[in-house]
């Protein structure tokens, strides 16, 4: 398997995730951890779409190395992505009410704790995700490419 469709398919290891602790709670393996895993991906299923939509286009239009750096950076992303929906989103409110701009402060603490929320659960995904890239590469399972313009 090239690493550039190794790193892809782990775009989507959230929702993979989420459907095995889903599978596994309608079975009967109830588990915090797995109840964990469906209520955030409840609260950040639109965020990781959209992060995953930008992901893939950078993947289809750049280097792998540039696609690579900002694969890692996902978390990042994804908690950009969250703030500037959610303040969006409470802007927008802001804008057709009477209220005044300061009311938005708790919106965006808000969108803020979102965001750091995003890093450390998105990180919870990303360094296993690298680690185990690494690991196969190493064994020879997942190649890296070699230096081209684009990755189809």
């Amino acid at each position: 398997m090239k690493k550039i469709n190794y790193l892809r398919t782990m775009l989507f290891l959230p929702f993979i995730a989420a459907l095995a602790a889903f599978v596994l709670g309608q079975l009967g393996g109830r588990s915090e951890m797995g109840e964990f895993i469906q209520v955030s991906m409840a609260v950040g299923a639109i965020p990781l779409l959209v992060t995953i939509g930008i992901l893939l286009y950078i993947s289809w239009r750049s280097t792998f190395d540039s696609f690579h750096k900002w694969w890692l950076f996902a978390p990042f992303l994804m908690a950009l992505v969250i703030i500037v929906l959610v303040f969006a989103l409470f802007s927008i409110r802001t804008v057709f009410s009477t209220h005044d701009w300061a009311s938005l402060v708790p919106e965006f603490a808000i969108s803020m704790l979102l965001g750091f929320y995003c890093v450390i659960v998105g990180y919870a995904y990303v360094l296993p995700a690298a680690g185990v890239g690494y690991l196969l590469e190493k064994i020879g399972l997942v190649v890296a490419p070699a230096e081209e313009a684009f990755y189809l």
